[in-house]
């Protein structure tokens, strides 16, 4: 689906489709994981960690970052990523609401 079709699809659903991309990939979820074990990850870390390489790993972040469930900060020749506490919850809440309107709805 390109992006210009977003328009037709309520905010909150374009929301948990964004996340659960994220979750759809076991090294992204990996990722998450030990970004929540160790703030202000670097990313030679994430990629010593995954044992994936490193451009692997940056198009992982890029998805994840796309979500806005981390945030980068360059630091000298690296970069240093940290989950988004609020943003975590935000969509724990999103998904919990979603499955529990349609769980009522259907069942």
């Amino acid at each position: 689906m390109g992006a210009t079709k977003y328009f037709l699809f309520e905010p909150d659903h374009v929301d948990i489709a964004n996340i659960a991309k994220v979750m759809a990939h076991p090294a992204r979820v990996s990722i998450l994981d030990y970004m929540s074990r160790n703030p202000n990850s670097r990313q030679t870390e994430i990629v010593e960690h995954t044992q994936l390489s490193q451009s692997t790993v940056r198009q992982h972040l890029d998805v994840i970052m796309g979500a806005q469930l981390v945030t980068g900060q360059n630091d000298g020749r690296t970069f240093r990523y940290t989950l988004i506490a609020d943003r975590l919850r935000e969509f724990q809440a999103l998904i919990s609401q979603f499955m529990g309107a349609t769980h009522k709805n259907c069942c």
